[in-house]
């Protein structure tokens, strides 16, 4: 059975090392007991089975999570959080964390910054569209000639 873990992290011809450097220096917005199992894991250094028995999980449950919360990683939104979240005002940082990498309700965000349910989708949207022009900016820019002057 393929799972998220067979996949490659990198696309064809991107270099393995940084793709998981980049997941790395993601992971540093997850919860320690969590970020604690992805780097285990992006290491290579020990078997499911191994970090199964260290964390008293059984090895296709910490699979299923490992997958889980390496998907949450590579979500665009998170990824430009955490790339260029230094261009978004804090509130608006925070609560697309809680939603793409925290996985929180859109109830449980509005109690916490204190917004409606219609303020948080609205904030929810623009870090969509944000993630994507951020992309596609990101792609023009290393897409471009340089010059040697």
């Amino acid at each position: 059975n393929a799972t998220e873990l067979d996949r490659p992290i990198a696309r064809a011809g991107d270099d393995i090392d940084l793709a998981d450097t980049i997941l790395a220096r993601r992971a540093a917005l997850l919860p320690p007991a969590q970020r604690t199992v992805v780097l285990l894991w992006l290491g290579r250094a020990h078997s499911l089975r191994s970090l199964g028995a260290a964390l008293g999980v059984n090895p296709g449950t910490l699979c299923r999570r490992i997958a889980r919360i390496l998907r949450r990683l590579r979500d665009p939104v998170v990824a430009a959080i955490a790339d260029f979240g230094a261009d978004l005002p804090d509130n608006y940082r925070r609560i697309g964390l809680d939603r793409f990498l925290y996985g929180m309700s859109l109830r449980r965000i509005g109690g916490i910054h204190c917004l409606s349910r219609g303020e948080v989708l609205s904030i929810l949207a623009y870090l969509k569209a944000w993630a994507v022009l951020r992309r596609q900016l990101q792609a023009e820019v290393s897409h471009a000639p340089h010059s040697d002057r």
